[in-house]
This record gives C-alpha cells, structure tokens and sequence, in this order.
C-alpha cells in the first residue's frame, strides 16, 4: 500500500479475535480494519462487521505476505 502504512495489532480480546487498526494507509480496506486473528496458520484481518479484509501467511522471520479480499497483494514487516 504504502511504506508508511502500519498494523497495529493488540492482544486485546474483542469479536472476531483481536483489536487492531491501521495507520496511513491507503488502501480503503486495510483503512477498514478493525480485528484481526490466526485461522489456520494465516493472520486474518476483519473489519467491525466481521468481514475478511485481508490474509497473510508468514513467508519469512519477521515477514508476512497475502492479499486483501479484492485480490491485492498486501506485505507487512515487523
């Protein structure tokens, strides 16, 4: 999306798993997140509604790749 688009993701237990949000991005979905959670070794990202916004599969050490729910391909860093 951009080099200065951030996931926050907290541990903080709501519906649909996690808290989360995202910080200067873009993308009019990623801007949507608000949950995310880990369904079958993938890190999954919802909205309020519970809809999927985007998952990713761990593709290195600190490296997450995958797509969002229109097909664009999304990449975080930690």
């Amino acid at each position: 999306d951009s080099a200065s688009c951030r996931a926050i993701l907290a541990f903080t237990q709501w519906s649909g798993g996690y808290r989360g949000t995202t910080v200067k991005c873009n993308s009019p979905e990623l801007s949507t997140m608000a949950a995310w959670d880990i369904k079958s070794n993938k890190v999954v990202l919802v909205d309020a509604n519970g809809s999927q916004v985007a998952t990713l599969s761990k593709v290195g050490a600190t490296r997450y790749s995958g797509q969002t729910s229109s097909g664009q391909p999304v990449t975080f860093s930690r």
